[in-house]
């Protein structure tokens, strides 16, 4: 039941990437005895099955999604936090340039990328 809920609460996330911390406050008064270690187990558990996708987007708390959406890449602002997904295909040249230059074949990538949103840019006038 456990990772049942945890599952349903990052479905129901509408593409947000939450915490270990987002993810027990959602669910602490849906099942009695759900602690913030029971958390991060079954997200732990969930990630080693590849179920649940585990991000570090330029701070040093995990934040979490479910697997299997589009694969995509993230674009991360420094003074606001706002998060941008990147669509993966905005990589594929990249890919094809280093299997062509180093014949490497590019497995799974995860790419953040960290900058000043056009919001930040604007404020800053």
């Amino acid at each position: 039941p456990q990772r049942r809920l945890v599952i349903d609460v990052l479905a129901h996330a509408a593409g947000q990437h939450l915490t270990a911390e987002d993810v027990w406050t959602a669910v602490r008064d849906r099942y009695d005895g759900f602690n913030r270690s029971t958390v991060y187990r079954v997200l732990e558990q969930l990630a080693d099955a590849n179920v649940v996708t585990m991000h570090r987007l330029g701070g040093s708390v995990a934040q979490f999604e479910l697997a299997g959406i589009a694969p995509h890449h993230h674009l991360v602002c420094v003074r606001c936090r706002r998060v941008a997904e990147l669509l993966d295909g905005d990589l594929r040249a990249l890919q094809r340039r280093v299997l062509a230059r180093e014949r490497f074949t590019v497995g799974p990538v995860s790419v953040t990328i960290e900058g000043i949103c056009a919001r930040c840019q604007d404020a800053a006038g």
